[in-house]
């Protein structure tokens, strides 16, 4: 800079712009009197320096004195921290507002401040979350957060606090943080009281529209609270009732009819800490009869102790009108079907005995045989429907009753040729639904007849045994042999042209099962085939 342009000196008191720039004159002086260049503008400025030195004073002095009027009078509290979280200072408002005078702020840890304070939702604050220790750490402004903070007497203040990092031109780290706050505490209390209404009235209108009724009583049983369908269900208002009123209204009694005591009845054990879910009871009608409710019942319990229960009661009246309208329909179903059945069974005896009468009409043995099959099978199958009919469950069959009306009626129509034949049974109580009994129950038929016809010739005498149990949780085995004149070895009975075994064969395909011959000692006939039903061993 030249000589020339440095600027006269002039008084100044409180200007700081321009006592900045009279600073700057000074300096640029002081540099060209070191380098040799002492001009009479450069020696006026130094000669004024002990006046602008007094100036810098009173101005520096009314700045701070300034600066102490409008922080003493700020409404919001303000601290200042040092970079180790000590008080360097703070004003009126922070004092008054956490209780604690200047002197015993300003030196102190801000950790005494904050150091029991607690977030929003109740938890205490750690010390990495406290407001000045984030404003250090992530070194930009955290403002509006909520946090609250015990006084000495107990209660808690709920703060906005706003931090702000004290940093220096040139330097990245904080040395320090502003922290103002705010006491909202006033404010907070009128939103959780409008939060708690709202809720409040939340709670209620969800209450109106349940269907089941609802009844909140204290410890001692006394109707504090219930809902419409409450209402409706004791034809006047519940609350306030006790408990002894309020049973003599609705006479509660188990589902056999005799009555409950007061305290074993769902809410009485709700008093006592017992949560009661879904529990049958009758309740007395206005009309003088009686309905079925299923009540549930919690305790309310605070602190380790009930203070109270809320019984919810849904009335199952209609719902056991339904079930009862549901099985009346199904009691007819189950009437028709075994009408259905029964005429079934009785056009199945007319087939056979139109065959019994052509048989009659017929000379020819192979034709008479060939017709007298046909009626087996046909009664076979009239015998199933007539169980059905009979049965209490007409979705399945017990086998066992059913193995046993079949055999015997084979062995009358069929031991005429074998007299002496006897018949050994050894069943599992199983059952079988419809689609499974009769090709089984065919099956049983042909190999049954085909024994009785050709293992035994010239009245020799013996035994057929029939087998049927499970052979695991999901297969069972029928097992059919006798101990005749054996099955002909050269005669494959998978490709035979006779019908009956290939009826055998195709069934035990239907019924997803296998099929195998034992031809040691007389003829062994197993099936494996998947169960529908297994109920019980082998008797």
């Amino acid at each position: 800079m030249a000589m020339s342009e440095l600027s006269p000196m002039s008084p100044v008191d409180g200007d700081l712009v321009e006592l900045g720039r009279q600073l700057r004159s000074l300096a640029e002086a002081f540099e060209a009197l070191s380098s040799g260049n002492e001009t009479p503008e450069v020696r006026a400025v130094i000669d004024a320096a002990p006046a602008l030195l007094h100036a810098v004073q009173r101005t520096v002095g009314k700045t701070d004195f300034e600066c102490d009027t409008v922080l003493s009078n700020l409404v919001e509290a303000v601290v200042v921290l040092d970079s180790d979280g000590v008080v360097l200072e703070c004003n009126r408002s922070a004092d008054q507002l956490l209780d604690c005078s200047v002197e015993e702020l300003i030196g102190g840890s801000v950790s005494e401040i904050f150091g029991r304070a607690v977030r929003e939702d109740g938890g205490r604050l750690s010390s990495h979350d406290q407001p000045w220790v984030k404003a250090l750490e992530g070194g930009g402004p955290y403002t509006g957060e909520v946090i609250g903070v015990p006084r000495p007497d107990g209660s808690v203040i709920w703060i906005s606090v706003n931090s702000v990092p004290l940093t220096r031109e040139g330097e990245g780290k904080p040395y320090g943080v502003l922290m103002s706050f705010t006491d909202i505490t006033a404010s907070r209390q009128r939103e959780l009281g409008r939060m708690a209404v709202q809720r409040a009235e939340e709670l209620d209108a969800v209450l109106e529209a349940m269907v089941e009724g609802v009844f909140v009583y204290d410890a001692a049983g006394t109707v504090v609270q219930a809902n419409s369908a409450a209402r409706d269900f004791l034809g006047v208002e519940p609350l306030s009732m006790d408990r002894e009123d309020l049973l003599s209204r609705i006479d509660a009694r188990r589902p056999d009819g005799s009555p409950i005591p007061a305290e074993e009845t769902p809410g009485g054990r709700a008093l006592r800490g017992e949560h009661v879910m879904n529990e049958e009871i009758t309740v007395a009608k206005r009309d003088g009869g009686r309905r079925p409710m299923m009540i549930s019942c919690t305790p309310l319990i605070a602190d380790s102790s009930v203070i109270g229960a809320v019984m919810v009661a849904r009335d199952l009246t209609k719902s056991r009108e339904g079930e009862e309208r549901l099985r009346e329909a199904l009691r007819e179903k189950e009437v028709l079907i075994k009408e259905i059945h029964h005429r079934v069974k009785n056009n199945l005896q007319i087939i056979a005995s139109m065959l019994n009468l052509q048989t009659g009409c017929i000379s020819d043995d192979y034709s008479r045989l060939a017709l007298s099959d046909s009626q087996n099978r046909i009664r076979t199958l009239a015998l199933v429907h007539e169980k059905l009919y009979s049965s209490g469950d007409v979705s399945q069959i017990a086998v066992k009753d059913y193995i046993r009306d079949l055999t015997s009626s084979l062995f009358k129509s069929l031991t005429e040729a074998s007299p002496s034949v006897a018949l050994r049974l050894d069943l599992a109580d199983v059952s079988l639904d419809l689609d499974a009994l009769i090709p089984l129950a065919l099956i049983l038929n042909e190999l049954l007849s085909n024994s009785l016809q050709h293992a035994y010739p010239d009245g020799r005498e013996g035994e057929i045994g029939i087998v049927l149990g499970p052979t695991s949780a999901s297969r069972l085995e029928l097992v059919v042999a006798d101990d005749g004149v054996g099955f002909p070895e050269e005669l494959d009975f998978r490709q035979t042209e006779t019908l009956g075994l290939q009826l055998v064969c195709l069934l035990t395909t239907q019924l997803g099962g296998n099929i195998e011959l034992e031809r040691n000692g007389g003829t062994v006939f197993t099936i494996e085939f998947p169960d529908s039903g297994v109920k019980g061993q082998s008797q």
